[in-house]
């Protein structure tokens, strides 16, 4: 196996140092618990996450989105033993650069229901 390992990588013409971009690079994700008080386990660009009431939840980021026009998917589990345990999170019109709220739903039934291990990730361009 290789490695590379460099502090500056310059453009062909020697001229001035490249700039690295991760275009398609999740820009926010987050692993939860969104039972009684919301819990995050692990995330990337989320400050918190509000408790609106019964699977009703809005996710803060920490560094905005420069327009609406991003992507938010998201899915979970409502057991903890796995049988049939599959969710879904379902973001509302009302999407913010700042923020999304989204309510968290049983897929076997549409239910609305309080996820125990939730991931988020989204997708668009940062502020």
């Amino acid at each position: 196996m290789s490695e590379l390992r460099a502090d500056t990588i310059t453009a062909s013409d020697g001229s001035s140092p490249v700039t690295l971009t991760k275009q398609s690079a999740a820009k926010a994700w987050s692993h939860s618990n969104l039972t009684s008080t919301p819990s995050i386990g692990d995330s990337v660009n989320l400050s918190s996450i509000t408790d609106n009431g019964n699977a009703d939840f809005t996710w803060n980021w920490a560094n905005s989105f420069n327009s609406v026009n991003y992507t938010f998917m998201g899915s979970g589990t409502w057991s903890s033993s796995g049988n049939n345990s599959g969710g879904g999170v379902l973001p509302e019109a009302n999407i913010t650069s700042s923020a999304v709220r989204a309510r968290t739903y049983r897929l076997d039934s549409l239910g609305a229901l309080e996820l125990i291990d939730n991931m988020t990730t989204c997708h668009g361009d940062l502020a």
